[in-house]
């Protein structure tokens, strides 16, 4: 290959993901700015809504757009059943480790004050599957966006460590609307799944394990928010 194709390839693999990932970041995080100006945004409807904005950005798109990285299919981006079985020992031991952590966490109030994302005084059996649905669906948009199109080709191209550091710093960067602390927790864990990531070939046990955060997340702050008598009935 020639160095004029090398460098297009280079530019191609490398900084449109990059570019991608800042954008489309962006575009949620303007997405739900708007929404948390008209305060509407633990509304089930606005909730689902930005969730499913989610999906289209960060793996709809990218999936249509996928042309233009040379070089690389689906498969090759971390959606494959490559080594199954090791990574089913991984989704399993983070899944304790997470969830019992949260367990834990979730006991201080300041834990609280973003889950659960939909607030209403009863959950029906639909807004449980619904809510539990979308959050599948968006962290696997987010998952594949984050360590499948941006890792692998980093990887490729810039190295394991380079790869691992920008893809960290994005990752906790996506956090901050949030508040430092999950900007800081999100930066062990992004290391963690990264290398996993790059270990077994594929994006599942990013995927189990960022699911495994955010339902039991969810589900204990909806326990103890009830417990509590603090749950909010935003219609």
């Amino acid at each position: 290959m020639d160095p004029i194709n090398t460098g297009e390839v280079f530019s191609r693999n490398v900084i449109i993901p990059i570019l991608y990932v800042i954008l489309s970041s962006l575009a949620l995080f303007s997405i739900i700015q708007m929404y948390r100006k008209s305060d509407k945004t633990k509304n089930v409807r606005q909730v689902i809504f930005i969730r499913l904005c989610g999906m289209v950005l960060f793996g709809l798109i990218p999936v249509l757009f996928l042309w233009m990285l040379p070089g690389y299919t689906i498969s090759q981006l971390g959606l494959n059943v490559n080594r199954l079985a090791g990574s089913l020992i991984w989704i399993i031991i983070l899944g304790v480790f997470l969830i019992s952590m949260n367990f834990f966490l979730i006991r201080n109030p300041k834990n609280l004050k973003n889950y659960p994302q939909i607030q209403k005084e009863s959950w029906s059996f639909y807004l449980i599957l619904i809510n539990t649905l979308s959050w599948a669906g968006y962290l696997l948009a987010y998952e594949f966006m984050f360590r499948g199109l941006l890792l692998f080709p980093l990887v490729n191209h810039l190295g394991i460590v380079a790869a691992i550091i920008i893809n960290t710093i994005l990752y906790s960067a996506t956090h901050f609307y949030k508040g430092i602390q999950e900007v800081i927790g999100a930066i062990p864990l992004g290391i963690v799944l990264c290398i996993l990531t790059i270990e077994y070939g594929n994006i599942w046990i990013a995927f189990f394990a960022h699911l495994w955060l955010a339902l039991s997340c969810e589900y204990f702050a909806l326990f103890r928010q009830q417990k509590m008598g603090t749950v909010k009935n935003n219609r």
